[in-house]
């Protein structure tokens, strides 16, 4: 039984990247950092599955350069 037929949400993320190659181990700088954020809708099909539609934007910083932009995305999500 659906009590909502849809549901808007927001978010905010963050995190830190590692990488290696055959010049870097791992854990050598350097790191890189994310942050981002954005909304979006579900709209239900069933209590446990819906279409999603969000927008938002992801950025990295790496060596001090800052790359990124916006994220759109349409998907499907379902809980078991």
């Amino acid at each position: 039984m659906i009590i909502n037929d849809w549901r808007s949400y927001g978010y905010i993320e963050s995190g830190i990247g590692f990488t290696a190659n055959g010049i870097k181990s791992f854990i050598e700088q350097p790191y890189t950092f994310s942050f981002g954020g954005g909304g979006g809708t579900d709209i239900f099909l069933t209590g446990a599955m819906s279409i999603f539609f969000e927008v938002g934007g992801l950025f990295n910083i790496t060596n001090g350069a800052w790359s990124g932009g916006s994220i759109f995305q349409i998907g499907w999500k379902s809980w078991f």
